[in-house]
């Protein structure tokens, strides 16, 4: 599904602050495509000058235009 970043945010390689923290930092208004769903993060895909782009980014800054599936839904693991 589409999104839109609602603000500035940086990216990880992996859903969590502890992971690497990659390059790029995706600004407010950055179209990306969501991939997938764990907990509280997004996968999403985007385009910046040509060039392909993955990462994880925590879902409060993505503005979704529909409803994420439930199909891409990884459940966090249980206690």
């Amino acid at each position: 599904p589409s999104g839109v970043m609602l603000s500035s945010a940086w990216v990880y390689e992996e859903p969590s602050y502890s992971a690497t923290r990659l390059g790029p930092l995706l600004t407010q208004g950055q179209p990306v495509r969501v991939l997938a769903a764990y907990d509280t993060w997004y996968q999403v895909y985007w385009v910046t000058q040509g060039q392909d782009n993955v990462g994880w980014v925590t879902a409060r800054w993505v503005g979704m235009a529909e409803a994420v599936p439930s199909r891409i839904v990884t459940p966090p693991p249980s206690p």
